[in-house]
């Protein structure tokens, strides 16, 4: 863990680098609605959660919202790919307020009806920091999406990014398969469920500047989904 100071009339303000409070986890079964993560006490934390789905479009819906022990999430942002088995990946976050005032340790979606209207192959992943910004906790953040078999990569790129900061990035995959991400970026978290889909989460200290996000897919049919950020120091 390291800090960059500067000055505002004369007075010095050290900011400290996000850092990885507990590792990232995941539900054991397909269609599940919530995932029991217990957040360490810490200091400056953010709880993330990505929501993947399966069959999402056009007529199975996402959550509209999801809470964290009963306190609302803040919605990061979602990427969907297009046809009747399509893909789609949510990303939210809730802050030190929240988690402190979390009653039980749920993350739970809200919004999904039964029938027509529900979740087909979903789960939820989800990772806790700590000396993350309590105001702006999110800097560069990109998202996109391929319906093409290619060669199983998906890449964005953060630009103007802080070194220091965090990177964290999430894929979901039509098939189970083995996922590799391009240097800095370092695997947290590889889901395969019952070979039908696949997801995986990766994070790296930025080194500053523009950074390009990509995962390969081994084993990559067409559809997949990738949703990048930057946290940033408090």
């Amino acid at each position: 863990m390291h800090g960059r100071g500067f000055m505002i009339d004369s007075a010095t303000f050290e900011i400290t680098d996000p850092a990885t409070l507990s590792s990232w986890s995941h539900n054991s079964t397909e269609d599940d609605t919530n995932l029991a993560y217990t957040v360490p006490a810490g200091t400056d934390r953010i709880l993330i959660a990505y929501w993947a789905q399966e069959r999402a479009f056009p007529d199975h819906l996402g959550p509209t919202g999801v809470t964290y022990g009963g306190q609302a999430m803040t919605f990061i942002d979602q990427v969907d790919t297009t046809g009747g088995w399509g893909r789609r990946l949510q990303a939210w976050y809730i802050l030190e307020a929240g988690i402190a005032a979390a009653s039980g340790n749920a993350i739970q979606t809200q919004g999904i009806g039964t029938g027509a209207g529900s979740a087909v192959r979903s789960f939820f992943m989800a990772g806790a920091y700590e000396h993350v910004n309590q105001t702006d906790p999110i800097g560069a953040l990109d998202s996109d999406f391929s319906t093409s078999a290619g060669n199983g990569q998906i890449s964005v790129s953060l630009t103007g990014t802080v070194a220091g900061s965090r990177l964290v990035a999430g894929s979901h995959n039509e098939d189970s398969g083995t996922p590799a991400w391009t240097s800095p970026l370092g695997v947290q978290l590889a889901v395969n469920e019952a070979s039908n889909m696949g997801a995986t989460i990766a994070d790296c200290a930025s080194p500053g500047g523009t950074v390009t996000v990509e995962v390969t897919w081994a084993n990559a049919f067409q559809d997949r989904t990738l949703i990048a950020f930057e946290l940033l120091g408090s």
